[in-house]
């Protein structure tokens, strides 16, 4: 008579024969064995087994025994490339000359600062705001979008509006 006690009988065989179970579970173990003879057979050939390798002579291990089978189950494996690459000498040497490459190119970027110019001196890539009086309408007229105040401006300006391409923007003074 086989049911789904069976399952969790037969893993309280260890425990069982330790005399380490529960008093409520010993119990329920005594009771399954003396209903199910297919238990009853496991438990018994359990235990024969469990005679057999006691009555077996011990055989002892020489000391290295663990250091020398680890070292065989590697040689007997062969490397992958990953595993060659990453016990290979030069990783660590590549490693190294990675870090440094980074530590330069950081010191040579504040070094080195294209935003505020500092090593091209003026002639820097960005452009140069300009400040223009506003307080008189007829100033905007000689003010440029450019830096550097090339005479192919994109700007037109007139004196009440500004002309850019399709786009036309009206000049108001606010204070008057």
């Amino acid at each position: 008579m086989q049911n789904s006690d069976c399952g969790f009988i037969r893993n309280q065989y260890t425990e069982f024969k330790d005399n380490t179970l529960t008093p409520e579970t010993k119990a329920e173990v005594d009771t399954h064995l003396a209903e199910c003879h297919a238990c009853q057979k496991v438990f018994t050939e359990l235990d024969q087994a469990l005679s057999t390798m006691h009555s077996m002579e011990t055989v002892q291990a020489s000391p290295n025994f663990t250091t020398t089978l680890l070292s065989k189950i590697s040689d007997s494996e062969p490397a992958g490339v990953w595993q060659r690459l990453y016990n290979s000498s030069y990783t660590k040497v590549a490693g190294y000359a990675i870090a440094a490459g980074m530590v330069v190119a950081i010191g040579l970027n504040f070094i080195i600062d294209p935003v505020s110019g500092v090593s091209g001196g003026n002639n820097s890539n960005f452009t140069i705001e300009q400040q223009v009086d506003t307080n008189n309408q007829e100033n905007l007229v000689g003010a440029s979008d450019s830096a550097l105040m090339a005479g192919n401006d994109s700007l037109n300006l007139n004196s009440k509006t500004i002309n850019s391409g399709s786009s036309t923007l009206q000049l108001v003074n606010g204070g008057n």
